[in-house]
C-alpha cells in the first residue's frame, strides 16, 4: 500500500515540476560571437582584431585596450578550441584561416 502512495506521489510531483519550471535558454556570450565570426572565415580570408573587440566590446580606448585584447584573447582561443577542424595564424593584429 505504501509503494503505490509513493509513486503516485512521485508521479504527481513530476507532473508539477514539468509544469511549473520552464527550461532556460543558453545565452549568446562573446565567445560564441567570436566562433561564428570564425567559423564563416573561408581559407586565406583575414579578420581584424581590433574591429572585432570594437563590434563586440563597444569600444577601442587607449587606456583600457590592453585589458580588452587580453579578454578577447582568451574569448579567441576558447572559440578556437570549438573549432578543432580549423586552423588559424594570428600576427600583428591580423587573424587568418590557414586550413
Amino acid at each position: 500500500m505504501k509503494d503505490i502512495n509513493k509513486e503516485n506521489h512521485a508521479a504527481k510531483s513530476m507532473i508539477h515540476y514539468m509544469e511549473n519550471n520552464k527550461v532556460k535558454e543558453r545565452k549568446v556570450t562573446k565567445v560564441d560571437k567570436i566562433k561564428a565570426e570564425l567559423d564563416a572565415l573561408e581559407v586565406g580570408d583575414i579578420l581584424v582584431k581590433s574591429e572585432l573587440i570594437r563590434k563586440y566590446w563597444g569600444r577601442c580606448d587607449d587606456q583600457d585596450y590592453y585589458f580588452l585584447c587580453r579578454s578577447f584573447d582568451v574569448a579567441f582561443l576558447n572559440a578556437r578550441k570549438q573549432l578543432k577542424d580549423k586552423k588559424f595564424k594570428t600576427k600583428s593584429g591580423k587573424i587568418e584561416r590557414v586550413l
